[in-house]
């Protein structure tokens, strides 16, 4: 089961997709409540971090990684293995991408999207604030 932090959503919006950018897209979730903040520039920076095709994901576990904008808020990414097939996989960095570039265009305070058939649901995420001491894309929680 995929968790969104309530105190940063309060409310979710379903959107079904079915052209353009987000073909191929299922689950695509907007967050209803936050912060509106453009996270696309990073994108590319967690989904084709080195190493980060390589990493085993168990079931049930998530990459995460944090940026910060120049304008003054950081975005929190997510990679999370729900599905529940045998063994651990990596991510692929085009799936990640894609799903990423979808909630970006769809989802002006961030959401969550995944790629018909893959095991990961990838989330964007922008709030106030500064990302502490955690911006490697390749840390697992």
């Amino acid at each position: 089961m995929f968790t969104v932090r309530a105190s940063t959503i309060l409310s979710v919006i379903a959107l079904m997709v079915t052209s353009g950018l987000t073909q191929g897209i299922t689950n695509l979730v907007c967050f209803g409540d936050g912060l509106v903040g453009d996270c696309s520039p990073f994108i590319n920076s967690f989904c084709t971090a080195p190493s980060i095709d390589s990493i085993p994901i168990f079931p049930q576990s998530r990459l995460a990684a944090c940026f910060e904008d120049p304008a003054g808020f950081r975005c929190d990414f997510t990679a999370f293995r729900a599905q529940d097939t045998t063994g651990v996989l990596a991510l692929d960095s085009t799936n990640c991408t894609n799903a990423l570039l979808a909630a970006a265009e769809e989802c002006a305070m961030g959401g969550t999207a995944r790629v018909t058939g893959d095991d990961f649901f990838f989330t964007l995420d922008p709030n106030d604030g500064t990302c502490g001491d955690s911006t490697d894309p390749a840390s697992l929680e």
